[in-house]
Order: structure tokens, then sequence, then C-alpha cells
């Protein structure tokens, strides 16, 4: 996955809105074009969030694990206000390659043996 430079909601969104679009690079060209209807009001909602939309985790302010990513809860089904979350980086990194049901598993499995060690 890329790595926004800037973690805001604003800038989230314009992201999501030139993956929307397909792509005009070489390695996104053959990108399907998806649905974008994130508006100004969605925005200025999300804006207001100071912790993960699925985990509850605290959005730190730089890049890294925590930073805000925005999550569609069906992938390919577009950037609408009915299919995204806002959620830290590092589960949406997850929920890219496995479902969410399956990053759940890991986590409860995860957060279950710590002391086992």
């Amino acid at each position: 996955l890329e790595e926004p430079e800037s973690a805001d909601i604003r800038s989230l969104a314009l992201q999501a809105k030139r993956r929307s679009t397909g792509g005009a690079t070489a390695s996104t060209r053959n990108r399907r074009k998806i649905p974008f209807d994130l508006g100004e009001e969605w925005i200025f909602d999300k804006e207001k969030l100071t912790h993960c939309e699925i985990t509850g985790v605290e959005f730190s302010e730089t890049s890294g694990p925590f930073a805000r990513s925005l999550d569609q809860r069906v992938p390919g089904k577009g950037y609408t206000p009915d299919n995204v979350d806002v959620v830290v980086r590092m589960y949406n990194f997850a929920k890219n390659k496995f479902s969410s049901e399956d990053v759940v598993f890991f986590c409860r499995k995860f957060a279950e043996n710590l002391g086992m060690r």
C-alpha cells in the first residue's frame, strides 16, 4: 500500500478520489474505477474523530501504524459514506490482505496468548 504524505482526513479523501478514477500511471493504469462520494459534510464530521472507528485505538498525529487511513468496508464498492471507515493504518494494512473476520480472530488469539510465553 502507498504511504500517504499526510494523514489528515481532507488529504486522505483527495488521495481516495484520485484512486477512484482508476489511474494514469503505468503502475495504476489497469485499476478499476470505483464510486467516490465523500463530500464536505462527511469530511467535516470525520475530522472530529480522535480514535479509530473499528479498533478504538487513538490516532497518532504522525506517520506510522496509528495514523489515520480510509478503509472501504467492502473493497471495490467505492469511497462512499456508507462504505468508508476512518481507521488506524495498521488495521487497514491487515485488512488489505485478509478479511475483517480473520483480522479480529488473529487479534483475539494474540491477546489471549500474550502472557503465555
